[in-house]
């Protein structure tokens, strides 16, 4: 054997170390995620639950980095609620010059290997929100993010999108800072 049954080893996936040298200029109420448009992502959750953000703060904007067969469907569902002219759907883009202006960053996927975006986010200072999964836990340790219940994604209803909406308010009323994760 190569001597590997007898050690195990937890390592982090590496992110990209330019994050952490961002000039930030963060806008009020710019909501950012990174995701890739599938199922799994639950794009669909963050966008009720932006809707529901909207009504309490109506100058917010959401910013979604990222492309996939889902896509179509999102942007319907951004219009169905009404969303659509504050939403941007900017397709496979650098996500650096979007953290650089976020006042928060949102990962509401219902599962993550380790979340590498939140991770860039987190490195490049901006405040991060997301679901239980991933790196959660380790970036909420190092005082990174806040952490909304997995249940609450998969199993979405009108008082856990509340519950989120509250979590990010908090953060946009009083953004925490935190030390290098």
């Amino acid at each position: 054997t190569l001597g590997l049954a007898h050690k195990t080893y937890l390592l982090p996936i590496a992110a990209d170390e330019r994050f952490a040298h961002l000039v930030r200029t963060p806008e009020p109420l710019l909501l950012v995620t990174v995701s890739r448009l599938i199922p799994v992502k639950r794009v669909d959750v963050l966008l009720s639950v932006f809707a529901c953000l909207k009504k309490a703060r109506p100058e917010a904007r959401l910013v979604i980095v990222g492309d996939g067969p889902c896509r179509q469907a999102r942007e319907q569902r951004a219009a169905s609620l009404g969303i659509a002219s504050a939403v941007f759907f900017v397709g496979t883009a650098d996500p650096a010059p979007w953290l650089a202006r976020a006042a928060c960053f949102v990962l509401l996927s219902a599962h993550e290997g380790w979340g590498i975006a939140a991770v860039e986010a987190a490195l490049a200072r901006v405040p991060v929100v997301m679901s239980q999964t991933g790196c959660a836990e380790w970036l909420a340790f190092h005082g990174a993010a806040s952490v909304i219940p997995i249940e609450s994604i998969r199993h979405p209803s009108s008082k856990t999108i509340n519950e989120i909406v509250a979590q990010i308010t908090a953060m946009f009323d009083h953004p925490f800072s935190f030390a290098d994760p």
